[in-house]
């Protein structure tokens, strides 16, 4: 069956279309802008928060728990979001001395994640990092105020949602430290353009990235 579609172009009235929020973009900026004294991101400024995609919302919540004054208990709540637990698990690891207790959805509690708990435990814990799985939740974690040898190692096959919260996480111990932090990404790295993707967040804010085939600096 065919249908007409008649226009009346008398009728048209000019609008301005807006896409939605990148979520992969808008996570990266969140975590950069927090780093680097530009809170909010002016990405997300004129944003309604109702209108901010849902893992947004999550990192976005994680970020201004980690930014309240040094103090008591920080409770967390990462809902669904694999990407934005992962990057928020990073950014309170190496926040000195920050305690959180994370929670999130049965489902996000099935996913896999100990590729980057031991990386942060292996790079972290010889200086202090406490990080404490339930089953699956609540996770609990406590950050150093010092570290060691500046490099995370983890494999690059499952994720590279790892690989790039680790490398955000060097950029926060750059500022801190002001000494260079590197990712050494072990065997094939999967779905290497989101890595990428962090790579040119961090460059655009003003980072140095030296890359080779299994190391970013």
């Amino acid at each position: 069956m065919s249908h007409l579609l008649h226009v009346d172009p008398s009728h048209l009235i000019a609008a301005r279309l807006t896409p939605p929020v990148s979520k992969s973009d808008a996570q990266r900026a969140l975590v950069l802008a927090h780093l680097t004294g530009h809170w909010p991101p002016a990405a997300l400024q004129s944003e309604p928060e109702a209108d901010l995609p849902a893992d947004v919302r999550v990192l976005k919540r994680g970020v201004e728990a980690l930014r309240l004054p040094a103090g008591p208990l920080r409770e967390v709540d990462c809902a669904d979001g694999g990407a934005p637990f992962r990057i928020f698990v990073t950014q309170a690891a190496v926040t000195p001395g920050v305690h959180v207790r994370i929670t999130g959805t049965p489902r996000l509690g099935e996913r896999p994640h100990g590729p980057l708990f031991e990386s942060l435990r292996e790079a972290l814990g010889p200086s202090g990092l406490s990080l404490t799985e339930g089953a699956p939740w609540p996770i609990e974690l406590r950050a150093p105020t010092r570290t060691g040898a500046p490099v995370f190692r983890v494999p690059g096959a499952q994720s590279s949602q790892y690989a790039s919260s680790l490398l955000l996480g060097c950029a926060a111990l750059f500022l801190r430290e002001r000494r260079p932090w590197s990712v050494e990404i072990l065997g094939a790295l999967t779905s290497a353009g989101y890595l990428e993707l962090t790579v040119t967040w961090l460059r655009r804010y003003g980072f140095t990235v030296e890359e080779s085939p299994s190391r970013l600096t």
